[in-house]
């Protein structure tokens, strides 16, 4: 089963209710006649962002919760592909300034002709 990351929020909510754009998450699997406190993750987005509130329900409320997965590892971030492809970007970049700056003292920089 995936994961779900959920980043700083704490790792006890993980019972989700999955709506059109975001998931809500809750501490517990049911409630009756109570106010549950509750992140909501928004998934239109590429990135993480989420809002936090409660949510009041009464005894005849039948709300269906499901339990998942989550994690605070980032490698499940949904966005992890354009992180690690604009770390190697700035990697090339610093490597060609590197080269640029240093070839004023010898003469191919500190490459030697490999940019």
């Amino acid at each position: 089963m995936d994961k779900l990351y959920v980043g700083d929020i704490p790792l006890d909510y993980k019972y989700a209710v999955f709506s059109n754009g975001y998931i809500t998450l809750y501490n517990q699997p049911s409630a009756h006649n109570e106010t549950l406190n509750y992140y909501r993750i928004y998934t239109a987005n590429n990135g993480f962002y989420y809002s936090t509130g409660s949510q009041s329900f009464g005894s005849y409320t039948t709300t269906t919760f499901q339990p998942i997965n989550v994690t605070n590892n980032y490698l499940y971030r949904t966005d992890i592909d354009g992180i690690v492809l604009i770390s190697f970007i700035f990697c090339i970049f610093g490597i060609f300034l590197i080269n640029i700056i240093t070839s004023t003292i010898k003469k191919g920089g500190v490459f030697g002709g490999l940019l």
